[in-house]
């Protein structure tokens, strides 16, 4: 059922084609429906085709979402956390070698199919705690573990230890 409300429209048109028009009397369309509306159709366009902006709005009882389609800078901005609940993953250029995805609940895996570039002056490892921090280099035939000691401040390779004692300008394999 179709029901037209002249207090929101001017203009309800439906043409030979079939296409629905709804030309609002203010700034917005309201569409109303006790528990859904569906859209069934290969593209649903947004916008105006001009240069501003596409604001997507979710109204909730208690908390509200919202991204928006920055049309100069040719990007999405998400004003809330976007979150993936499985092992699904973030592609990147193709559905191939280069993604972003959780292994387990509370491990995350970052997959390229030739190299993964990390740019930036600085890269921090670890929790920031008094945690030792294990670095795992897994090779087809070989493995090896670095392990930062934070207690005894050295690194182990493997059953070895490098210590680096800097107060003393040491440094020595086992100890320094």
């Amino acid at each position: 059922k179709l029901s037209y409300d002249g207090s929101y429209y001017s203009t309800l048109d439906v043409d030979s084609a079939g296409n629905l028009t709804l030309a609002p009397s203010g700034p917005n369309v309201k569409l109303t429906a006790s528990t859904g509306i569906n859209a069934f159709s290969k593209t649903i366009s947004f916008g105006s085709n001009n240069t501003e902006d596409v604001t997507m709005n979710f109204l909730g009882s208690n908390n509200d979402g919202q991204f928006v389609w920055d049309e100069s800078a040719d990007n999405f901005i998400f004003h809330d956390e976007v979150m993936m609940n499985s092992t699904e993953k973030l592609y990147f250029r193709d559905i191939g070698g280069e993604y972003i995805y959780s292994v387990a609940d509370g491990d995350l895996g970052i997959a390229a199919a030739s190299s993964i570039d990390l740019i930036t002056p600085q890269i921090d490892i670890g929790e920031n705690d008094t945690s030792d921090v294990t670095i795992n280099l897994l090779g087809t035939n070989n493995d090896m573990a670095i392990v930062y000691d934070e207690s005894a401040k050295k690194l182990a390779f493997d059953t070895s230890d490098l210590v680096i004692d800097a107060s003393n300008a040491r440094v020595g394999i086992g100890t320094a």
